[in-house]
């Protein structure tokens, strides 16, 4: 599954993410790659058990982007889901 995410970064801060189809699940990192991948660990620790995930249906790319602010500088990424992995520490 492919989940489209929010990403901010600010002068002198970390990643920011923000999965707009899954309210409430952010993530942050000192780097782009970190941020995603603690992104992907919110995504199973909330919506992951030992068998499967469930997600709903991801929004399109293009919607999110569309769905910006003016002004606001955050960019639009895919954040790559397999839903049939185990959660982290499984």
């Amino acid at each position: 599954m492919r989940l489209p995410v929010i990403i901010h970064k600010e002068e002198n801060s970390d990643f920011g993410v923000i999965i707009p189809d899954l309210p409430g699940v952010f993530a942050s990192g000192p780097t782009l790659a970190e941020a995603l991948a603690d992104a992907r660990e919110a995504v199973f620790l909330r919506f992951c058990d030992d068998k499967k995930c469930v997600l709903p249906h991801p929004s399109a790319p293009e919607a999110i982007r569309a769905g910006l602010e003016a002004g606001d500088d955050g960019w639009v990424e895919v954040l790559e889901i397999d839903a049939q992995m185990i959660a982290p520490g499984q």
